[in-house]
């Protein structure tokens, strides 16, 4: 599971995250434009996300280019990755003070990752997580078409990419 973020332009660094259910929470006042959905947006990135990047918020044109350092936690075991918004299809594996090891593409990762969750399904991870993570800025929260993965995917995708989850679409096919 995701542990902890961190970047050099954040105000509260490292963000830590706990088993269970963490919350983004807003200022007492309900200010907007505190940076909620920029973070949710640089979950996403973590995640492997590419839309941090190509539609931000506005984030890196106020910041400049990010460097986001990141750790996994699997069966006790910690790993450590980093990734920047100019050199975003590339994830660099680290060790504990965030050096970089090695380097492996995005694809590389998410398969990684995909693993590390025991998540055995057809799809991809990002087919998988895509669709549930409603960011705005993301252009795929139609209420009206939950399991979208975007705005332009076709129904039919996104319904194979659902029977594939559950693990479904072999046996569908063969009927």
């Amino acid at each position: 599971m995701l542990r902890e973020i961190s970047c050099d332009k954040f105000v509260e660094n490292p963000i830590l995250f706990s088993k269970g259910l963490n919350s983004i929470l807003g200022d007492n006042e309900s200010t907007n434009s505190i940076g909620k959905s920029t973070l949710l947006m640089i979950i996403d990135f973590v995640l492997g996300g590419n839309t941090f990047v190509a539609n931000n918020s506005g984030a890196i044109d106020q910041l400049g280019h990010l460097t986001i350092r990141f750790k996994f936690e699997f069966q006790n075991k910690h790993l450590y990755y980093l990734r920047t918004t100019n050199s975003s299809n590339k994830i660099g594996i680290c060790d504990s003070n965030y050096n970089i090891i090695n380097e492996v593409d995005i694809e590389a990762y998410t398969d990684g990752l995909k693993q590390y969750y025991n998540l055995n399904f057809e799809s991809s991870f990002r087919a998988a997580l895509n669709p549930y993570s409603r960011i705005w800025k993301k252009d795929n929260y139609n209420v009206d078409k939950p399991i979208l993965n975007h705005s332009k995917e076709a129904e039919s995708t996104s319904i194979e990419n659902l029977i594939k989850l559950f693990g479904l679409y072999n046996e569908i096919a063969e009927t």
